[in-house]
């Protein structure tokens, strides 16, 4: 019977270690920054005048307010379908590009997406952080789903195969155009941003604020 349920039902392919490493990492870079927030909260309320050094070395600092390019994200728009199975996207991927939205849009206007960075090496990792995020539950809309802050464009040896994932963080939901995934949204954000450092970007270091 094993055998049988074996031949039907194949393991899944496992997340290297290193993956697993930075999706832990990403997820302790948001812990840290509630854990910051609600210190500087607690000090305020006793009326502290001055915040210790240690919590300003924790105060989270957006990571890519002065670096990032500003041509134009390869795409602004989710494809539906293409990352099938109830995943927001396929392993295997060549590069990762994060693309943040323009600030200071007239309202009603499209949103136009820049690209804040780039990494070759590792994007499974981001990978392995978007779908390591729960699926949303069936008939959770939110009226904010139109307006994402970040994409994250995922490239494939064949470029016909590029996904784009929108980050939604008013909502908390991450979406391709098919299959929608919820939850702590921030942390592909803080794995893209992880690898971005291990390969020589320069961006401040952790905790972050998106």
């Amino acid at each position: 019977m094993k055998e049988l349920l074996s031949a039907v039902m194949p393991d899944l392919e496992a997340v290297p270690d290193r993956h697993l490493r930075v999706i832990r990492r990403a997820r302790e870079i948001r812990r840290r920054r509630v854990v910051a927030g609600a210190a500087a909260v607690v000090l305020l309320a006793l009326g502290a005048v001055a915040l210790p050094r240690w919590i300003s070395s924790g105060e989270a600092k957006e990571p890519f307010a002065a670096v990032g390019a500003s041509a134009p994200c390869p795409r602004t728009q989710a494809q539906p379908g293409r990352a099938g199975d109830g995943l927001l996207a396929p392993r295997g991927a060549t590069s990762a590009t994060l693309c943040a939205h323009q600030r200071g849009e007239p309202i009603g206007s499209e949103r136009e997406f820049v690209v804040r960075g780039t990494v070759g090496n590792d994007a499974d990792a981001v990978v392995d952080a978007l779908d390591s995020l729960p699926a949303a539950k069936p008939g959770d809309n939110c009226f904010l789903s139109g307006r994402p802050q970040y994409l994250l464009v995922l490239d494939y040896p064949d470029r016909a195969a590029t996904v784009v994932v929108e980050v939604h963080q008013g909502c908390g939901r991450l979406l391709n155009g098919k299959v929608v995934r919820a939850g702590d949204v921030e942390d592909p954000l803080n794995a893209f941003a992880e690898v971005f450092r291990e390969q020589g970007g320069e961006i401040a270091p952790p905790p972050w604020k998106w």
